[in-house]
């Protein structure tokens, strides 16, 4: 979101959708709308997250508050802050300035006033048929902090993707051939709250069988290190999971440990909830992908023994 305008290449075409802008827009709108009990909120996330605020006077915004009120219109939505301004845009003649100035000719320019003139029409008019939404509700948690998971492994790694079993040569197929694990230190709720979000910590098993909650506190946590702090960053950070993420990793929920978030706080240099607090927007999917958790990738591993799990928890129950 926020391209300057030279990123957006040929796409600016005459119609109001006709920009990558406005198009992205319109894909957007309804997902939010889907989650939001805010239609004030709503507009001011999308303002902020289209970054227009801070370029008023930019191609993007004028494509942004065009299509934002043609959105409105089009859901039957009541919102004078956002007509006034687009109309304003159309009747200062702003939007054609900004059009002249992407040196157009002048026939595109009166294409262009066109579909300004038929927009303000169809906005004087009620909706012939108004688009409903159906409202999201928030997804259920599929683990909580503590919660500590194995999972099959292949040469170390995680299945990533459900199309890993359709790959077309036979020896890049998913055969599991080991086992790893992973404990979940803290969860969130992002987008209005309703998607849950996960912080998860690798540990550095790779084993052949399915490990005990004794093997994984006796792990080590699996972590990159930011070479300009020095700071260890868990491999993998936050993750977005689904029912479709889970039915593809299949992990098994092994144990529950009670997560000392202090001692871990103090070990990455910021709260466990960071990463999670960071990410809002749209629902999108996002696989679980720990990156390279092989035996070959073992110098991300924390190399001390009070590095295991062991320290960072209060107490521990098996399931």
């Amino acid at each position: 979101m926020g391209a300057q305008l030279g990123g957006w290449g040929n796409d600016w075409g005459n119609g109001l959708y006709q920009n990558r802008y406005a198009a992205t827009l319109k894909e957007d709108f309804g997902d939010w709308m889907a989650v939001s009990s805010s239609l004030d909120k709503t507009i001011k996330r999308l303002a902020e997250r289209y970054d227009v605020e801070n370029r008023p006077k930019s191609a993007e915004a004028s494509a942004f508050w065009l299509a934002m009120a043609d959105l409105l219109h089009q859901y039957g939505l009541e919102h004078e802050p956002t007509f006034k301004r687009a109309n304003a845009l159309i009747d200062k003649g702003t939007d054609l300035k900004l059009r002249r100035a992407m040196t157009p000719g002048e026939a595109d320019l009166k294409d262009r006033a066109r579909v300004l003139k038929r927009l303000q029409t169809k906005w004087a008019e009620p909706a012939k048929r108004v688009r409903r939404v159906p409202k999201l509700r928030p997804e259920p948690y599929l683990m909580q902090a503590g919660d500590v998971f194995s999972y099959d492994t292949m040469a170390g790694n995680p299945r990533y993707t459900d199309q890993a079993a359709e790959f077309p040569q036979p020896a890049l197929r998913f055969k599991a051939d080991g086992r790893n694990a992973f404990v979940c230190v803290a969860t969130a709720r992002v987008f209005f709250d309703t998607e849950p979000r996960y912080f998860i910590v690798p540990l550095a098993l790779f084993n052949a069988e399915r490990p005990s909650i004794s093997d994984c506190l006796r792990a080590r946590l699996v972590c990159h290190c930011d070479l300009e702090t020095q700071r260890f960053q868990p491999v993998g950070g936050w993750m977005a999971w689904d029912q479709g993420a889970l039915d593809t990793v299949n992990p098994r929920r092994i144990g529950v440990v009670d997560v000392n978030i202090e001692a871990l706080t103090r070990v990455f240099g910021q709260s466990v909830h960071a990463p999670l607090s960071r990410h809002d927007g749209p629902p999108y999917p996002l696989w679980m992908n720990f990156g390279p958790l092989s035996p070959m990738s073992r110098g991300h591993v924390w190399g001390g023994p009070d590095d295991r799990l062991d320290r960072f928890v209060k107490a521990w129950r098996a399931v």
